[in-house]
C-alpha cells in the first residue's frame, strides 16, 4: 500500500504530460494558425483601410489639377509649371509625405510635372480614378491617375493627370489600425489558452481520481469501481470496462481457489491409500502378501497420476488458463487419432469401438492437442461405462457449414435429471462401480468453451446409452 501511495503523485503528472499536453499542443497549433491568419487578414485590412481616405484625397487633387487646366489651358500651365495656390495649400499642409504630379496630353506629350512618373498605357485609361503603387528613384509611391476630357484643346480629346505621394502617413495609420485589431486577437488567444488549460484540468480530473482510486486499492480488492452521478460520459465506458476486467479476475481467482481446494481434497484420498499400503507392505513377511500389497500401491499411484494429469488439463483449459492458438483443421484427423488410442482398451473390454469420418473434409477452428484431449475424454467415458458386448461410435458429421463431433454408446445412459450435473467437477454418478475422478466431462466442457463450441447431451436410439454432440462454429473451407 505504501508503494502505491508513493507512486500515486507521479501518476497524475504523467497523465497530464500525455493527455493534457497532447491536447494543448494540437489546440495551440490551431490557435497559432488562426492567430497568424487573423493577423495577416488584419494587416491587409489595415492597409486597405489606410489607403481609402488618402486615395480619395489624391483623386480630388488630380481632378483639381484638371480643373485648373480647363481654366488656364496648356499654355498657362507651361508658362507656370507650379501648382495652383489652392492645391499648394493642400499639399503644404501635409508634412509627412512628399507630393508629385504629372500631366500629359492625349498624344502622350508631357504638359507639366515630374517626367519620371510612369505614363499609363492607353488601354489603362479610364474616366474613374486608378490607383497603384510604383517605385520612383527607389521610393515607393501611391499614384492616382485620372483621365479628363479637354474641350478647349484642339487635336487633343483627353488629358491624363497623375498625382503621387509617399506612404508615410498611410503606414502610420495602417500600423495604428493593425495594432488596434491585432492586440485584442492576441489577448483573446492568451485568455482562450488559459481557459483551455483550466478546462482541461477540470475535464481530466475524473481520470486522475480514477487513477488514484486504482493505485491505492488493496491487491485483494476486486470490488467494482463506483460510477457517480457526476462521472463524465467519456469516463463511464472506461470504468465499466475496468469493472468487467475486475469481474473476470474475480471469477478466475474464485475458480483457482476452488480448484486448489478440490485438488487437495481429491489427492488426499489416493495419497493416503498409497501410504497405508506402503506401511502395510513394510510390516508383512510373506513375499506373496508383500507383492499383492505393492500391486495395490502401484494401482493407487496410477490413480493419483491420472488424477494429477486431469487436474493439470483442467487448470490449463479453464478460464484464465493458458492461451491456445486456434487454426483451421480437419476434425476427421482429430477424432481418428483420439479413437485409435482406445482400440486396445475397447478390445480388452469386449466393446465394438468404431470411427465414422465425414465423406469430405470437416473444417473447424481449433487447437489439435486440446481437441484430441476432449474427444479422448468422451471416448474414455463411453468405453468405461459401456458393458461388455456394447458398442461405442465416434463420428464426424456436417450440418450446413458447421462441423460436429458425435460420440455415441449403448450403455446405461445418463438420466435427464443428471445431464447438467455430469459436467461439474468431481461429480460421479451413484451406483456405478467404475473408477474415475469425475473431471473428464468438466475438461470437455472447458475445451468446448475456448473453441466457442456447444455441447448437447442426449439419449441414443431407443432411449439407450448416451450421445454427446459437440457443434463448432461454421468456418469457410480452406485449401
Amino acid at each position: 500500500m505504501s508503494t502505491s501511495r508513493a507512486e500515486a503523485p507521479g501518476g497524475p503528472r504523467r497523465l497530464q504530460r500525455s493527455l493534457r499536453s497532447q491536447i494543448l499542443v494540437w489546440l495551440m497549433v490551431l490557435f497559432a494558425a488562426l492567430l497568424v491568419f487573423g493577423t495577416a487578414a488584419s494587416y491587409v485590412s489595415s492597409i486597405e483601410f489606410a489607403d481609402r481616405p488618402y486615395d480619395r484625397q489624391l483623386a480630388q487633387i488630380a481632378r483639381a489639377l484638371g480643373t485648373e487646366f480647363e481654366l488656364h489651358g496648356i499654355g498657362g500651365l507651361e508658362g507656370d509649371a507650379s501648382l495652383p495656390e489652392s492645391i499648394n495649400r493642400l499639399v503644404d499642409a501635409d508634412e509627412a509625405d512628399e507630393f508629385f504630379y504629372k500631366i500629359t496630353g492625349g498624344d502622350g506629350r508631357l504638359v507639366a510635372g515630374d517626367p519620371e512618373l510612369p505614363t499609363p498605357a492607353p488601354t489603362e485609361l479610364s474616366t474613374e480614378p486608378q490607383f497603384e503603387h510604383v517605385d520612383v528613384r527607389g521610393v515607393t509611391l501611391r499614384i492616382a491617375t485620372v483621365t479628363l476630357p479637354v474641350a478647349n484643346e484642339p487635336g487633343s480629346r483627353h488629358l491624363v493627370v497623375q498625382v503621387a505621394e509617399t506612404l508615410n502617413k498611410r503606414r502610420v495609420l495602417a500600423r495604428s489600425v493593425f495594432v488596434r485589431s491585432a492586440v485584442p486577437q492576441i489577448i483573446l488567444t492568451v485568455l482562450a489558452s488559459f481557459g483551455l488549460w483550466v478546462g482541461l484540468g477540470s475535464g481530466l480530473a475524473p481520470l486522475l481520481r480514477l487513477r488514484e482510486t486504482i493505485a491505492t486499492r488493496a491487491p485483494q480488492d476486486l470490488s467494482p469501481i463506483e460510477i457517480h452521478h457526476d462521472t463524465p460520459d467519456e469516463v463511464r465506458p472506461v470504468i465499466e470496462a475496468f469493472n468487467e476486467v475486475l469481474e473476470r479476475m474475480r471469477r478466475v481467482l474464485a475458480a483457482r481457489r476452488q480448484f486448489v481446494a478440490d485438488a487437495a481434497h481429491q489427492l488426499r484420498t489416493p495419497l493416503a491409500g498409497v501410504r497405508m499400503q506402503a506401511e502395510l507392505a513394510l510390516r508383512l513377511q510373506d513375499p506373496a502378501a508383500v507383492r499383492t500389497t505393492l500391486q495395490l500401491v502401484l494401482t493407487g499411484a496410477e490413480r493419483g497420476t491420472a488424477l494429477i494429469r486431469q487436474l493439470l488439463a483442467l487448470a490449463r483449459h479453464e478460464e484464465g488458463g493458458e492461451e491456445v492458438a486456434l487454426r483451421p483443421l480437419d476434425l476427421n484427423d482429430t477424432v481418428r487419432a483420439a479413437t485409435t488410442k482406445f482400440v486396445d482398451n475397447a478390445i480388452a473390454r469386449g466393446i465394438d469401438l468404431g470411427f465414422e469420418p465425414w465423406t469430405t473434409r470437416a473444417m473447424a477452428t481449433g487447437e489439435p492437442i486440446s481437441l484430441e484431449e476432449m474427444v479422448s475424454n468422451l471416448i474414455d467415458n463411453a468405453v468405461r461405462y459401456t458393458p461388455r458386448g456394447g458398442k461405442v461410435t465416434a463420428r464426424v458429421v456436417m450440418e450446413g457449414a458447421a462441423a460436429m463431433i458425435v460420440v455415441e454408446d449403448d450403455g446405461p445412459g445418463i438420466p435427464a435429471a443428471e445431464r447438467e450435473r455430469v459436467f461439474d467437477r468431481f461429480y460421479r454418478r451413484l451406483g456405478t462401480d467404475q473408477e474415475g475422478s469425475g473431471l473428464g466431462l468438466a475438461i470437455v466442457q472447458e475445451i468446448a468453451r475456448i473453441h466457442d463450441a456447444t455441447i448437447r447431451l442426449g439419449s441414443g436410439p431407443h432411449d439407450r446409452g448416451a450421445v454427446f454432440l459437440i457443434r463448432f462454429p461454421a468456418v469457410d473451407d480452406v485449401d
